[in-house]
Parts: structure tokens; sequence; C-alpha cells
């Protein structure tokens, strides 16, 4: 059957479906990836010069692309979250390209270090290895940060989180499940007030990643996937 928006299972899962019908080999959902140095001496290059190469970090992705802003969590919520974290001793780094500059020197002018446009792809993924965790919207970022191997956080409204959630992080997906969600929409309706993105508040988000971190220390799962796609 064709993949469409209302199919009901991970992208991930869709792929190794072909692979096995093709009688090949599923792939796994560790992702192993080999920087050449140069993309990590960069990046600790970079870290160097922002004092992170001692300090716990969280890398942020509060943005997403200028056609789909419906999928932000909004702007002062990640302030308050970043704001919250640091006070317990986690710095924070605003990431992205071009269409989240003017977000990220928001929330950088408030709170942690604005790094738009200074990282690529790879230097993201040798960031992510070395960070406590990840807060994003649905996005690219979210998934590269997946593969790093640490937990990702990632928010859900007008996309399905079931079709595109990060692989091994379901049970961190952040959504408030609203009967108008997933609409796929790039615009919100007026009425609606962005409610399924606005409903998820700071407090909850950070009592959820809380929970998972002390899971994770208790298990000995501290870091990488959780369980299922």
């Amino acid at each position: 059957a064709p993949y469409t928006s209302e199919s009901r299972y991970n992208v991930f899962k869709r792929l190794n479906e072909i692979l096995v019908s093709a009688g090949l080999k599923p792939a796994s959902e560790n992702c192993t990836v080999y920087p050449p140095d140069t993309y990590v001496r960069k990046v600790e290059e970079w870290k160097k010069a922002h004092g992170l190469c001692s300090r716990k970090y969280v890398v942020f992705h509060a943005g997403s692309s200028s056609e789909w802003a419906t999928k932000r969590w909004p702007e002062e919520y990640f302030r308050e979250v970043a704001l919250l974290f640091e006070n317990q001793g986690y710095r924070s780094v605003w990431t992205g390209g071009p269409d989240e500059s003017g977000i990220n020197r928001r929330l950088a002018e408030k709170v942690g270090i604005d790094a738009s446009g200074q990282l690529g792809f790879l230097e993201l993924f040798v960031l992510g290895r070395d960070a406590e965790f990840a807060i994003t919207n649905d996005s690219g970022p979210m998934h590269i940060l997946a593969a790093s191997g640490i937990p990702v956080f990632s928010f859900f409204g007008p996309t399905s989180w079931v079709r595109s959630h990060a692989v091994g992080q379901r049970n961190r997906v952040l959504t408030r499940g609203l009967d108008c969600s997933p609409c796929f929409l790039k615009k919100c309706p007026p009425e609606r007030d962005h409610a399924c993105m606005r409903e998820i508040s700071p407090e909850y988000v950070c009592a959820r990643i809380h929970e998972d971190l002390h899971e994770g220390r208790r298990t000995g799962r501290c870091r990488g996937s959780s369980r299922g796609y």
C-alpha cells in the first residue's frame, strides 16, 4: 500500500517492510555514523570557544522551516524550559539554520548560546553525542540528534508523531493528542489558537524529562533509544 499521511506506522517500520518484502535484512534502529576527524575537531573547537567542554549542555531546536510555523512549540515556552534547566546546571545551545536565526537570537539574548548557521548536519550529530539530551520540534535536526544516541524529546501537534517520530524515541514524544491533531495544516485556524502546541506546558515538559532521565539512571539506560519504533 502507498505511504500516506493516514499511515499508522512509523516511516522506519514501513521502509523495513519494503526491505523484508524484497528478501533483504531489515535495518537496525541503532545508527552508526563515523564523522570525519575534521568535523569532530571543528565541534571540539566550537565547544571550547563557548565554554562547553566541561559543562553539561542541552541541545535545542526551537524552529522549523518557515512554511511550517505550526510545528513550532511557543518561543516563550522554550525560553522558560531553558531557564529552568540552566538553573540546574545545564547550558542551552540553540541550533538551526537561516529559518531559525531570528528565534534563536531572541532566545539566546535571555539564555544559552546561539549556534544558528554555525553547525551543519554532521557537526550537529557530533555536538549531540556529548549532550545530556535534546528538545526539538518535528524537524530534520530531531532525527539527526536521535541518531547521535541521546534522549530526544520532540513536540508534535499538526503532524503525526506515529508516522514521523525519531527512531527509538517513541516514549519521548510530547503531544496533547487533541481531536484536531494531526491536521497537517501549515496555518492554524484562529479559533483553535494553536492549542495542540500551546497546551503542552513547560512544567509538563520538565516533569517528563526528569522522569525519563531518572528512569534511565535507575535502569542503566541513561542514553540512547527508548523502546520501540
